[in-house]
């Protein structure tokens, strides 16, 4: 065979093996996409709508006038709770961790750490997942993303928030959320995920700076200037 004719053949042999090696590669990462759909699907279509729900209640600015006189927010969770657990098959190990310390809560007395905030640690981190799972797979459009990412952010809020303030100013803050200015949340969730993955290296004081950065990122300027909202601008860290 002349030298010509076994490059050709050549070529056409690496032509296609390239073209089955890419046609793997794309049929491949179109399954994993189809997976994760799947997951989305089955992990959090009902789940986030609970989820939503929660939080509009729990930190409704007209509580009493808007919400329903026998909505109970805490069965509501419990709800949200139950859900979460049902998917245990699914969920990352962090998450998982996160379930843990909430259901400790069934069987010591010595819990981990306060009931509540381990609640909204558990509908975080699902959350965080979620967020994963849109950054690799795209798996929402951009229209349908932003309004989750919303809440992605702010459960990550409300973490630090119930965690370093009293009750009464998370919901002050969270309550005045039609005031904020919505499209830096998902800068500020990054911040406060790195925060809180580092949490043995950073002091407590950084949750509190960080708060403070987010309402400055977040809130307007009347906002801002609500007495409630400058005292907690201007504490301190005590020990």
């Amino acid at each position: 065979m002349s030298f010509p004719a076994v490059l050709t053949l050549l070529s056409a042999l690496s032509g296609a093996i390239i073209g089955q090696i890419v046609s793997h590669t794309l049929t491949k990462n179109r399954e994993e996409k189809n997976r994760v759909k799947e997951i989305y699907t089955t992990l959090y279509f009902s789940s986030l709508i609970k989820i939503f729900l929660y939080f509009d209640i729990k930190f409704n600015f007209r509580k009493l006038h808007d919400v329903k006189h026998d909505v109970d927010e805490e069965k509501l969770m419990e709800e949200i709770i139950k859900e979460i657990e049902g998917k245990l098959y699914y969920l990352t190990p962090n998450t998982l961790f996160k379930m843990e310390n909430v259901k400790s809560e069934d069987y010591f007395e010595d819990q981990r750490g306060d009931p509540l905030s381990n609640k909204y640690q558990l509908v975080s981190a699902f959350l965080d997942d979620l967020y994963k799972y849109q950054m690799d797979y795209r798996i929402l459009d951009e229209r349908h993303f932003k309004k989750i990412m919303n809440y992605i952010f702010l459960y990550k809020f409300l973490c630090f928030l119930h965690d370093s303030l009293s009750d009464e100013e998370a919901y002050l803050i969270l309550s005045n959320k039609f005031e904020f200015r919505d499209h830096v949340y998902q800068g500020l969730y990054l911040h406060l995920k790195e925060i809180e993955d580092e949490e043995d290296i950073y002091h407590p004081i950084d949750r509190l700076n960080s708060i403070k950065y987010c309402l400055r990122q977040i809130g307007t300027k009347d906002f801002l200037e609500q007495d409630e909202v400058k005292k907690i601008m201007s504490r301190k860290y005590n020990k």
